[in-house]
Formats: C-alpha cells, structure tokens, sequence
C-alpha cells in the first residue's frame, strides 16, 4: 500500500490522505485490468508516465463525487450525471493514455450468406 507521502512526491494528490492512497490503488487495479501499461505489484508512482498520474488523481475525482456534476452550497442543490462511471473513466484513459488503452474495438462484420448455404 502507498503512502500519503508517495502520493505527494509523485504529484497525484499534494495533500493526499489514507483514504486517497485507498483511491489510487483501486485506479492501479482499474488500469491493469484495462490498460497494457506495465503496472507490476508495488510499482513506483513517481515513475508513472504524467497521463498515468492525471488517471488517477481523476478516477479518485470522480468516484468521490459519484456522479455529482454541479454544487450550491447556498440554494443546497446537487446536479448528477447520467452518464456511466464506467464509460467516463474509458474516456479519460481514451484521452490520457493513448498508447496503452485501446478501448472498444469494432470489427468488420464478414458477409453471412457468402458461404454457399444460401445459394439458389
């Protein structure tokens, strides 16, 4: 498990917290799952490429605030997203780690009938 400390010297969270370091390790786990970056076990965050450390700061973002698009503190009202967490997150590994994410992708469906089983 990483430290407060870690977490600041690699620039994720300058003032991160146990619960933020709970937050990065669920994103590790996210990106190894869905991403071909080398993510061994223990791996340094310091040494993450820059689009790895923004990955995180924001999956820790977005599942604190689950949904939550818009606050007012005076009127006390909440605007909520719609949108999947899931999709959200494949958006933002999409747009910062090109390279090692290549999300979704569609095949050329083959023609069905052009095997002869149809053929009159």
């Amino acid at each position: 498990m990483y430290t407060p400390e870690e977490l600041a010297q690699a620039g994720i969270a300058p003032d991160a917290t146990a619960a933020d370091c709970l937050w990065v390790e669920s994103g590790l786990d996210w990106l190894r799952q869905r991403t071909t970056l080398p993510l061994p076990e223990g791996v340094s965050l310091a040494g993450l490429p820059a689009g790895a450390k923004l990955f995180l700061w924001q999956y820790a973002e977005q599942l604190q605030r689950s949904g939550i698009t818009s606050e007012s503190i005076e009127g006390l009202s909440q605007s909520f997203s719609s949108e999947s967490l899931d999709v959200l997150l494949s958006q933002l590994a999409q747009s910062l780690l090109p390279a090692w994410y290549q999300g979704v992708q569609f095949l050329p469906k083959q023609q069905l009938w052009d095997y002869g089983c149809h053929r009159r």
